[in-house]
């Protein structure tokens, strides 16, 4: 019976044991970005200052650092991007960089289950590597802990920033959207297209800028389907015109949405549709 019980006490004590759990020192992260309609993320360990010197000491300059702790920083992409306008496939690599005082080299590595830097580096498994600027940050914005984010956000573009102590890293990403949507839009618009269809080309091709006089045949083409279009969607259709130069056009569109606008109380479209009135007044 002693036997029994020292057995289960030594058991019950290595099950506690096996159970524990410590905070990391580095702690794991994941962040997701969609930029335009590409889906990007970076997989990352968080290491801190904790009073020590980093950039050029406990990350040597000129050497290649798995841009984080443990396991190697992994990055991943849904389409095809462009970095300093060389092309990355859509997949998921291995971030390494190799700091410097005034730039950093940024590698893009095909092995990905890494721990830390490979002991034998392949250099036919780096996809790309580029060079980009980095800079020194005053000391009331320095970053104790290590921070990759998604800034400067467009439908065709992100910049990816590193930021760590003192110093800060940008790597613009440039993604396909235009062309992606373009295709999709010729595809749409060739098999049975409604209203929402040509509404939503005719809007994306005019925030890009991209041919004026067929956006506003896309957008002519939606109104034909909708006799009681909303005063936003009446505020698209006014922008377009004027984009075309069909100011008279574009007032009266623009007169009709601010009505309505009035009549809904929205205090943001009446605003925009009285001065975009006033302003193509000048340009009839």
């Amino acid at each position: 019976m002693k036997r029994i019980l020292t057995l289960f006490v030594f058991l019950s004590f290595n099950m506690i044991i096996a159970q524990l759990e410590i905070p990391a020192a580095s702690p794991k992260s994941t962040v997701f970005q969609t930029v335009g309609l590409t889906e990007i993320s970076v997989e990352y360990s968080r290491p801190s200052v904790k009073n020590r010197n980093i950039f050029g000491s406990l990350v040597p300059y000129d050497k290649i650092w798995r841009t984080g702790a443990d396991e190697s920083t992994r990055i991943s992409f849904s389409d095809d991007v462009l970095i300093n306008s060389a092309t990355i496939k859509a997949g998921t690599y291995s971030l390494y960089t190799i700091p410097n005082k005034n730039y950093w080299d940024i590698i893009f590595y095909a092995e990905t289950d890494v721990w830390g830097v490979p002991r034998n580096w392949d250099e036919n498994k780096v996809v790309l590597k580029t060079r980009v600027d980095s800079y020194n940050l005053p000391e009331s914005i320095k970053a104790e802990t290590l921070q990759i984010s998604f800034d400067f956000l467009t439908n065709d573009a992100a910049v990816m920033a590193i930021l760590w102590d003192n110093t800060y890293v940008p790597v613009r990403i440039n993604v396909p959207t235009t062309k992606n949507v373009m295709l999709k839009i010729s595809e749409v618009l060739n098999n049975k297209p409604t209203f929402s269809d040509y509404y939503k080309a005719a809007v994306f091709m005019n925030d890009q800028k991209i041919d004026a006089k067929k956006a506003l045949e896309y957008m002519e083409l939606a109104m034909n389907f909708n006799e009681n279009p909303r005063f936003w969607q009446l505020r698209q259709y006014s922008l377009i015109l004027a984009e075309n130069k069909l100011f008279k056009r574009a007032i009266s569109v623009a007169k009709k949405s601010l009505k309505m606008a009035k009549k809904s109380g929205n205090e943001n479209y009446i605003k925009m549709n009285e001065a975009s009135i006033q302003s193509w007044k000048n340009l009839k």
